[in-house]
């Protein structure tokens, strides 16, 4: 009943009332996250406070040296809290492991810090905004409700999209009028998410899962199979957030922006990295890669930092630092040799292009045993399983799919390939645009609010809240 709640309170608010609705909604960001776990709620109004205040300074200061310094506070602050909560015991451990290596001896107790959900995003979504201050892209916001509400907005808190203040603070300045058609198509939006989490990720997610808690069982097609339903369930999950996100944000009369873009049409590793999680790809982009290539810095070491840092920064574990140094490597490697395929039966043909595509997508699963494995050792085992070197204890089974899991599948792929041509043909009108807009009116969106209902029982939180 939140989300209703907030609606109607928030349109009941005169349209000329601009700080009342923007007010209502931050009060009701503040709960959302409070929900969770209220102790952490003073971290994000820590982090405004700071953000806030350091961009208020920079803006005021006529000297370099002060802007800089308040600057880089701004970042301690951020990076330390982060830091502390995501990253502490992992340094502490990899410390001790290299002095162990070295003939020292020690122990450490892990702490068991909590995580708070979404504090990458968050962070580095208010960071963004001190950085484009001192950049002269942004000018500093004076009412700190403005501020307050960019960084919390409850919608995309969580796992995105990361906006850019820029775009985002503008929008709370507009009076926003009550348009039924953008309730109507926030609600689209949020229901098709809600369908890819609960119906098409949650049965897929519940039968990959066993490969990661057995891999020296599993044999070579299984790991294959089961590498391409986890890719897929992935993959609704975090677009299926998204969607939610951006469609109650319009709701409000908000737009986010795009995070997920026809993700299987890839193919290279640079085509993914503009279709797949955008808004992280773009904040590295413009505040490490492009200040590192001004720098100075040869384009091959700047381009394994980012992807390396891209790793890390989703999880604190080697085996994710590892999975992005491979994919900074393949990235590289790829834009340095990408003109020998020009003028190739790959480049010129619909049958290579397609052909293209498979095969970065068996690069990029192999590679991906890093993302999804708990540890180093068993993405090992899955690497070379896929590669034909099967465990001695491998069972050579194939667990058969159940109902469930074979309707999310092909559901999944349904959406992801179908949708935006349905969207196309709806949009253009005609007799075909009409029959599609009643079959979704009329049969479509009353089963996906069934399916919705009945999965919300035995649904898992979102992958990226641990991120």
């Amino acid at each position: 009943m939140f989300l209703p709640v907030v609606l109607f309170t928030y349109w009941m608010v005169p349209r000329r009332c601009v700080q009342g609705r923007n007010l209502i909604l931050l009060v009701a960001s503040y709960i959302f996250y409070a929900y969770w776990d209220y102790r952490f709620l003073g971290l994000i109004v820590f982090s405004t406070l700071v953000d806030y205040a350091a961009a208020l300074f920079i803006q005021a200061s006529e000297q370099t040296g002060r802007k800089r310094s308040a600057l880089i506070l701004s970042l301690i602050v951020n990076l330390g809290i982060l830091g502390y909560f995501k990253y502490f015991d992992f340094f502490i451990e990899s410390a001790l492991t290299v002095l162990n290596q070295l003939g020292f001896s020690g122990q450490y107790t892990s702490l068991g810090i909590i995580l708070p959900v979404g504090i990458s995003f968050y962070t580095f979504q208010s960071m963004s905004y001190t950085i484009d201050v001192f950049r002269k892209r942004q000018k500093a916001e004076r009412n700190p409700l403005y501020v307050a509400l960019y960084v919390a907005f409850f919608p995309q808190l969580m796992a995105g999209p990361i906006e850019r203040a820029g775009t985002f603070i503008p929008q709370l300045k507009d009076q926003r009028e009550l348009y039924f058609g953008n309730l109507i198509k926030g609600f689209h939006r949020f229901l098709l998410g809600m369908v890819k989490k609960v119906v098409v990720s949650g049965p897929i997610t519940a039968y990959t899962t066993l490969q990661w808690l057995n891999p020296a069982l599993r044999s070579t097609e299984e790991v294959w199979f089961m590498s391409i339903l986890f890719f897929l369930a992935l993959l609704m999950d975090f677009s299926g957030y998204s969607d939610m996100a951006i469609g109650i944000a319009r709701m409000f009369g908000i737009q986010l922006s795009e995070n997920f873009r026809r993700v299987f049409r890839a193919k290279n590793f640079t085509s993914f990295w503009q279709r797949w999680h955008i808004t992280l790809g773009r904040w590295f982009r413009d505040y490490v890669f492009l200040p590192m290539m001004r720098n100075g810095y040869p384009r091959w070491l700047t381009v394994v930092v980012v992807f390396s840092l891209i790793g890390f920064w989703h999880g604190a574990a080697w085996h994710f630092i590892l999975w992005g140094l491979l994919m900074g490597v393949a990235w590289y490697a790829e834009s340095r040799f990408n003109g020998i395929l020009d003028n190739t039966f790959l480049r010129t043909t619909r049958l290579g292009s397609a052909v293209q595509s498979v095969l970065f997508f068996c690069a990029f699963l192999f590679t991906g045993q890093l993302f999804v494995s708990p540890n180093v050792e068993d993405a090992f085992v899955l690497m070379k399983t896929m590669v034909g070197i099967e465990p001695a204890t491998c069972l050579e089974t194939f667990r058969p799919l159940e109902r469930s899991t074979s309707f999310a599948l092909v559901l999944g792929f349904g959406i992801e390939l179908l949708s935006p041509y349905w969207s196309h043909r709806m949009d253009a009108g005609g007799v075909l645009g009409n029959l599609l807009w009643w079959l979704r009116t009329l049969v479509l969106i009353p089963m996906a609010i069934i399916l919705c209902v009945e999965g919300l029982w035995s649904t898992q939180e979102f992958v990226y809240f641990l991120f």
